[in-house]
């Protein structure tokens, strides 16, 4: 039977799917599936807190530092009224916002801090702020999903998020989080443009987990999750599995 791959490597989806797929014990035991999947969600949150890492710890600081020497001209009136040294002050300071954000999409501290809520909440925020759009969470979670479920929602959720205020120009979107029994779910509707579904699974988007990923990521963590989409809007739902027979 096919080892589950230990923590640490490099594991894609496409690779696990084909280790599933050659051995019938290992597809047949959802066991041994969820486990192979509980590693490779465990190796990529890794992988995204190294690349965040780098990003602050490289691009990040070379910013502050560009920003720094900027000021230090505008304190020596070399460039105070120059308005290629204010505007370039203003672009400069564009870019380290961008930064940060792009690091805590990759690294959700509020995910352990304040659980997957308070993480939902935030980014529903930052959607608001950044674009006008109406943002609306129902939180009816009964209790904190574990930390494999809680990731494998964040980042379903983080996605379709994604999606909606990219490519349906909603006003507004609304977020249903809930739990029942031995699951977690949620709810994910905007009133925007819609779109063909099953084209849309077609494709892949480098750089973006995509549809068909969120669907792959959620039934191999042994749940199911549906898009529905009008010209009024669409609706993203799934459920997770977050008791006895959730991922170990």
């Amino acid at each position: 039977m096919a080892r589950p791959p230990a923590r640490g490597a490099a594991v894609s989806f496409d690779e696990a799917r084909a280790a599933l797929e050659r051995d019938s014990s290992v597809r047949e035991s959802a066991t041994v599936r969820r486990r192979l999947f509980a590693d490779i969600v465990a190796v990529q949150e890794q992988e995204r807190r190294r690349i965040a890492g780098e990003i602050h710890d490289g691009a990040l600081q070379a910013m502050v530092v560009v920003l720094l020497r900027l000021g230090q001209l505008k304190d020596v009136g070399a460039g105070s009224h120059d308005p290629v040294v204010v505007q370039l002050e203003a672009s400069v300071r564009d870019a380290i916002s961008q930064t940060r954000r792009l690091i805590a999409g990759l690294v959700p501290h509020e995910l352990e801090n304040a659980g997957l809520a308070g993480a939902v909440h935030r980014l529903l925020t930052q959607i608001a702020s950044e674009s006008g759009i109406e943002c609306v969470l129902d939180d009816h979670l009964e209790r904190e999903p574990q930390p494999g479920q809680r990731t494998i929602a964040f980042r379903v959720t983080q996605e379709a998020l994604a999606n909606a205020r990219k490519h349906g120009s909603p006003t507004r979107i609304d977020v249903l989080l809930e739990s029942r029994e031995a699951w977690v779910g949620a709810r994910i509707a905007d009133d925007g443009a819609g779109f063909a579904v099953e084209a849309a699974l077609a494709q892949v988007r480098p750089g973006h987990m995509g549809l068909a990923t969120m669907r792959e990521r959620v039934e191999l963590a042994g749940g199911w999750l549906r898009i529905d989409s009008a010209p009024d809007g669409t609706a993203v739902r799934f459920w997770i599995p977050d008791g006895a027979h959730a991922l170990r």
